[in-house]
C-alpha cells in the first residue's frame, strides 16, 4: 500500500461515523477514554490507559538527539505537521487569516528541510544538517 495525500476511505469510516462524530462533538477537556473504548470496540483487544508521566518521563530522560524519536516526539512532529498542512492550505487559498505557512521535509523520520512561505511566489528554505 502506497500512502496518499487527500485520499480518504469514506466506505470505511461511514459505519462508525456517528461514533467518531458523537466522540469529536461531546464537549470534556479529555477524550481519552471514549477514543480507548472506541478502539478497543474496533480492535477487540485492550487498550491500556494513557499514562501521560509515562510519555512526560520518556520525553524528559531521552537524549536531545533521541526525543523526536519518544512517544511524545513523535506526536509533536506530527502535530506540527498537521498545523503546517492547515495553514498551507489557507495560506494557498489566498486568505492571510493563518500568516505565513512552514512546511516541513522530513527523510528517515529525520526533519531535513523547512520551506517558509510568505509572500505570493517568494520562497524561503532552510536545508538543515544530516
Amino acid at each position: 500500500d502506497a500512502f496518499e495525500l487527500n485520499t480518504y476511505d469514506e466506505e470505511a469510516a461511514d459505519g462508525h461515523r456517528d461514533k467518531i462524530m458523537e466522540i469529536l462533538e461531546k464537549r470534556r477537556l479529555n477524550a481519552c477514554d471514549d477514543w480507548k473504548s472506541f478502539g478497543e470496540t474496533l480492535s477487540g483487544a485492550e487498550i491500556p490507559d494513557f499514562d501521560i508521566n509515562r510519555y512526560n518521563e520518556e520525553y524528559i530522560n531521552a537524549d536531545r538527539e533521541a526525543r523526536g524519536d519518544t512517544f511524545l516526539g513523535n506526536f509533536f512532529k506530527a502535530a506540527q505537521a498537521q498545523k503546517s498542512m492547515v495553514t498551507n492550505k489557507i495560506y494557498k487559498s489566498g486568505n492571510m487569516l493563518a500568516g505565513f505557512s512552514l512546511e516541513r521535509l522530513f527523510k528517515d523520520n529525520n526533519l531535513i528541510m523547512v520551506r517558509a512561505k510568505k509572500d505570493k511566489g517568494n520562497l524561503r528554505q532552510k536545508q538543515l544538517k544530516g
